[in-house]
């Protein structure tokens, strides 16, 4: 190791580099276990599935989505669209005056003034 870039902490266990990575030697330098893990696992999926066999879960996942399962229908959307983000309305009295109008709910039948 080389002295320029490694320091030790103050236990004299573990080494660091000056910018405070982790330096060839550390226990902890060899990543998220838990990381190759899945790594390994998404692997072996992709090999097990192909590209046509995923196109016909999918078709079949959305014809189930169209005929009313719920569950299928979130699947969809959350691979389509991604899972959706919390969001809270500010307060009106916060906004500009422009956007307000935008987040009033408009019902279509009655004529705009």
């Amino acid at each position: 190791m080389d002295p320029q870039t490694v320091k030790t902490v103050p236990n004299g266990s573990e080494c660091r580099r000056l910018n405070g990575t982790f330096a060839p030697g550390n226990r902890f330098a060899k990543g998220n276990p838990n990381a190759r893990r899945m790594y390994r696992a998404r692997k072996t999926v992709l090999k097990a599935v192909s590209s046509d066999q995923l196109t016909e879960i999918m078709s079949a996942l959305v014809n189930k989505a169209k005929g009313g399962d719920v569950t299928a229908a979130r699947l969809v959307l959350e691979y389509v669209l991604g899972k959706p983000q919390a969001y809270e309305l500010p307060e009106p009295d916060a906004l500009p005056v422009q956007t307000f109008p935008i987040l009033v709910r408009v019902d279509p039948k009655e004529p705009s003034k």
